[in-house]
């Protein structure tokens, strides 16, 4: 969602008020997801589940090249989705904002 928040803030803010949560906007829906992985029990970071970080350079360059990658809202190329992958496994919220 970090990576995506500049193209998807509208929309962010749209969900939010759909959610009737008290301050519409990206953060809001942020914190929101956040919570509800919290209370679904859904690891904070892939490293929990024993994802390494050891092939992130592979994992992007093979993420680049998936189909789906076309359709992601942000254009992304293997850099930015190693970069992505490295945050998810440390948990780090900050890295790919």
């Amino acid at each position: 969602m970090r990576h995506n928040r500049p193209v998807i803030a509208a929309k962010s803010e749209l969900i939010a008020r759909l959610l009737a949560l008290a301050h519409p906007g990206f953060d809001s829906l942020f914190d929101w997801v956040l919570e509800l992985r919290r209370t679904l029990g859904i690891p904070h970071s892939l490293a929990e589940i024993g994802v390494d970080v050891g092939k992130a350079s592979v994992i992007g360059e093979q993420a680049a090249r998936d189909p789906s990658a076309a359709g992601n809202p942000t254009p992304v190329d293997a850099q930015a989705l190693e970069r992505i992958f490295r945050a998810a496994v440390a948990g780090d919220l900050q890295a790919v904002g």
